[in-house]
């Protein structure tokens, strides 16, 4: 399974993505997005207006929730 997060520092909701999947012991491919236009455009195609931007398996969600954790945990 693929997991790959976009977040920006100083994001509450990105670091309890960040903590969720480690304390799970799932590995994911981080990309901040702060300092970086390309890829926080790559985020604004995506649907996203604001981060965490995880995506599961090609899935998209826009924040840690129940729906993210259930297709996480099949």
């Amino acid at each position: 399974m693929h997991v790959k997060i976009y977040i920006r520092d100083c994001c509450k909701s990105c670091k309890e993505a960040l903590n969720y999947f480690k304390e799970k012991n799932i590995d994911i491919e981080l990309i901040n997005v702060t300092y970086d236009q390309e890829k926080f455009q790559e985020i604004i195609e995506l649907g996203a207006i604001a981060t965490p931007v995880i995506i599961i398996n090609g899935e998209i969600f826009y924040s840690l929730n129940d729906k993210m954790k259930k297709v996480w945990s099949e």
